[in-house]
């Protein structure tokens, strides 16, 4: 009974070790204060871009990009369902890129939806990876289906979420957004360092209301190598294999 008890206790030991192993570094950009222009839908250099570059990740520690923050305010009135927010990521070497979708006209296809998206007056929120602890069920576009307040800014939507990550022209008719996979998540940037130039890209895609970008922000978070992951496992056999030797002998 005793040996079966300390290895179970060396499994939970050998567990707890691993999941305090993941580390967080975070960068955040305040005081951005870009105005997103009206019906502006391009993809060119402009104010409707912010890079910031990044350094001191270290790469051969395994980090992924974790969550992405961003805040957009009301200028003084905006309409969420014109934004499309992209995220894009240069290497430091300039040797690989990638990019995630993190809005595109939120709402457009939601129930009862005539074509404009959600109204509400701005975004504060913070976009988790698919699958990570305690990550929502509910992704940005239908941000209305989970939990979220109204508090900030004259009303701007609050709250965390999963990327968008709709990979389709913006100008899309409403009902091809319910449809569309979500082909474009945070894991868009695995495999590659996250040192190097990362672009926000904020455009309005409709006339009407005007938001501004305030500040946005990354985490990223070294996750357990697969050799840490298959310790894990390893230890756990090995003690429901020693529980079940010791119940057959105690039976």
């Amino acid at each position: 009974m005793k040996s079966a008890k300390t290895l179970a206790m060396l499994v939970a030991v050998g567990t707890l070790a691993v999941s305090a192993s993941a580390q967080l570094v975070s960068f955040n950009f305040p005081n951005i204060g870009k105005a997103i222009p009206d019906a502006d839908p391009t993809l060119g250099p402009g104010v409707n871009f912010d890079k910031q570059s990044v350094s001191g990740v270290p790469d051969s520690a395994g980090y992924v990009l974790g969550s992405v923050s961003f805040d957009l305010e009301g200028n003084p009135f905006g309409n969420n369902g014109d934004m499309y927010v992209k995220l894009l990521h240069t290497t430091a070497d300039g040797s690989q890129s990638a990019y995630s979708i993190l809005a595109n006209r939120v709402g457009r296809g939601a129930v009862n939806d005539q074509g404009y998206g959600y109204p509400d007056n701005g975004m504060n929120v913070t976009l988790v990876r698919d699958g990570s602890a305690g990550a929502p069920s509910t992704d940005l576009h239908f941000y209305q289906n989970g939990t979220y307040s109204t508090a900030a800014n004259n009303g701007a939507i609050s709250g965390t979420f999963l990327a968008d990550g709709r990979d389709i022209n913006p100008a899309s008719i409403g009902s091809a957004f319910p449809t569309a996979g979500r082909t474009s998540t945070l894991s868009a940037f695995d495999g590659i360092s996250m040192n190097g130039t990362w672009t926000l890209l904020v455009m309005d895609e409709s006339n009407g209301a005007v938001e501004k970008l305030s500040s946005w922000g990354l985490t990223f978070t070294n996750v357990p190598e697969p050799y840490e992951y298959a310790l894990i496992a390893g230890l756990g056999l090995l003690g429901f294999a020693a529980y079940r030797r010791f119940a057959v002998k105690t039976a």
